[in-house]
């Protein structure tokens, strides 16, 4: 594919938190259809309460059609989430947006999609009217063991509707445990099961088991 793109990004450390601006402009020329410019910004602060460190994010961006994309489209992005985090608990609670106009949705071409919305993987592609994940989840990191290293247990729940929140998509649960046996050797189990209210995303369930090796 030939590809003539540009991503931008300066950063802000603020004293109520880090401000990031962003844009990237994406344009696919043999594949015009998929060209965009998307800006945005993202801000996140995390502070200390006593035994609690709280982290808040948010962001919000605009993309529209780019260079060789005859098609015209206005879509937006949001995205909040707060976590606290406590000793060895992190508490998640959080909303994602990305719009749909009926045609197409926020495209998200760069990023690695299996790590948001759900690892079953249902929604690497927006639909066309978009999709709202609104999630929770929490975490534990045991003492350092072995390899003094911890184990880390994450589960995170999800329910999915269109952008307005009046279709409902689905839910799902997703769940993974991942220990370090020495400092080069780590092992990692994830699950993700989604059930389906919508006849476009069918039941489906996944399973990995992956061991990582570093130089």
């Amino acid at each position: 594919m030939c590809v003539d793109s540009h991503v931008l990004q300066a950063d802000l450390d603020l004293p109520v938190g880090r401000l990031s601006a962003y844009g990237l402009l994406l344009d696919f020329q043999n594949a015009p259809a998929q060209s965009s410019q998307t800006f945005g910004l993202r801000w996140s602060n995390e502070w200390q309460a006593g035994s609690f460190h709280p982290r808040l994010t948010l962001e919000a961006a605009a993309q529209s059609d780019y260079r060789g994309n005859s098609a015209g489209f206005d879509l937006g992005y949001q995205h909040g989430e707060l976590a606290l985090r406590h000793d060895r608990w992190t508490v998640t609670v959080g909303g994602e947006r990305l719009e749909g106009d009926g045609i197409r949705g926020f495209s998200t071409p760069l990023a690695t999609l299996h790590a948001f919305q759900g690892w079953a993987d249902v929604f690497l592609a927006t639909p066309s009217d978009g999709v709202r994940d609104l999630y929770a989840g929490v975490s534990y990191s045991t003492r350092p063991w072995p390899a003094q290293q911890p184990v880390v247990f994450n589960v995170v729940a999800h329910d999915f509707t269109d952008d307005g929140g009046s279709a409902d998509f689905g839910s799902e649960l997703n769940a993974s445990v991942r220990l370090s046996l020495n400092e080069r050797v780590s092992i990692e189990a994830k699950a993700a099961m989604f059930e389906g209210e919508d006849p476009r995303f069918a039941d489906r369930a996944k399973i990995w088991f992956a061991v990582e090796y570093r130089l």
